[in-house]
């Protein structure tokens, strides 16, 4: 069974820098994919959603101008402000329609086809055979017909437009709203993903801290302890508990080392102070039998000195 006290200090570090660099590349990958998935839809919403309510607004608000300057036509006093007043209803007709152009080339949803083609429908029907029929009378001079299509056809057509028009401008409101709350929400969960694993670094971090100080600093320091007071002459401070933990790392290895080296070393002296006894021992007894030679060759000199002069006497 594996187990994480078995493994080596290299292992336990190798493990922990790995920890960290996957989380760090899961929020970084969590912010990249939020931010690209983000800006997809603010992409869209710029260029789908909004632009087709522009364009929208700018179809709406150029064929409403065009009505308007038919409806003052009565209060024309001239035909210089007939003239201008017609140019200028051609102009917004063609602007209206340049706008609803390039609307319909914008990409729309399968479900909202029908919808567009109701509303294009509508939106044909009134121009074509009600606003420039209406504009065309009065080029000729042909009140009757104008005012006929400006009372009657004109504003029925029209709402009829606005009607079918309706409808597809609440699909780019909710289309873009749609957008949006994806992407507030791809926002949270990236702050929720890369909170949690910040606080999970935060978590092992600390957790690393107190397995290597446990594991690493705390061993070294009480092999320091020891190696200062065998430094100063104290074999007795043994590597009490660090040895029989049942670790293989490379701390235990190390406080295995030193109380081996201690057991080596206090039987090295034990055996030096053996052999430094018994070397005074044999000093003592050299020392011994050397005064005791000294005494006998005194005693034996002292003898043949009385001896010799005992001879000449």
């Amino acid at each position: 069974m594996w187990k994480w006290m078995d493994t080596s200090i290299r292992t336990r570090l190798t493990f922990l820098v790995a920890v960290f660099a996957v989380m760090i590349a899961l929020v970084g990958f969590a912010g990249i994919t939020t931010g690209r998935a983000t800006n997809d839809d603010l992409r869209a919403v710029y260029l789908e959603d909004a632009k087709g309510l522009d364009l929208l607004a700018k179809d709406t608000i150029n064929l409403l101008w065009a009505r308007i300057h038919l409806t003052n036509f009565d209060s024309v006093s001239s035909p210089e402000e007939l003239k201008k007043l017609l140019a200028d209803a051609h102009t917004m007709v063609n602007s209206a329609n340049d706008a609803w152009a390039q609307f319909m080339k914008l990409p729309i949803p399968e479900a909202d086809r029908a919808q567009l083609q109701a509303a294009d429908a509508a939106r044909t029907k009134f121009v074509k055979t009600a606003l420039e029929p209406a504009i065309a009378a009065l080029e000729r001079s042909d009140l009757t017909t104008y005012r006929e299509l400006n009372t009657n056809l004109v504003p029925k057509l029209f709402v009829d437009y606005d009607t079918a028009l309706g409808p597809l401008v609440g699909a780019r409101f909710k289309y873009g709203q749609q957008r949006f709350d994806h992407s507030q929400s791809r926002y949270a969960m990236s702050i929720w993903i890369s909170g949690g694993l910040l606080a999970a670094a935060l978590v092992l971090s600390v957790v690393a801290r107190g397995v290597l100080g446990r594991t690493v600093v705390r061993p070294l320091e009480r092999a320091i302890q020891v190696f200062e007071r065998m430094a100063s002459g104290d074999l007795a401070t043994r590597m009490e508990g660090q040895t029989t933990a049942g670790r293989r790392d490379e701390t235990a290895r190390l406080m295995h080392a030193v109380s081996s080296m201690q057991t080596s070393l206090q039987q090295i002296i034990g055996q030096v102070r053996t052999g430094s006894d018994s070397i005074a021992s044999a000093t003592k007894q050299i020392a011994a039998g050397n005064a005791d030679l000294s005494q006998r060759t005194s005693n034996r000199l002292h003898r043949w000195k009385k001896q010799r002069r005992a001879c000449k006497s």
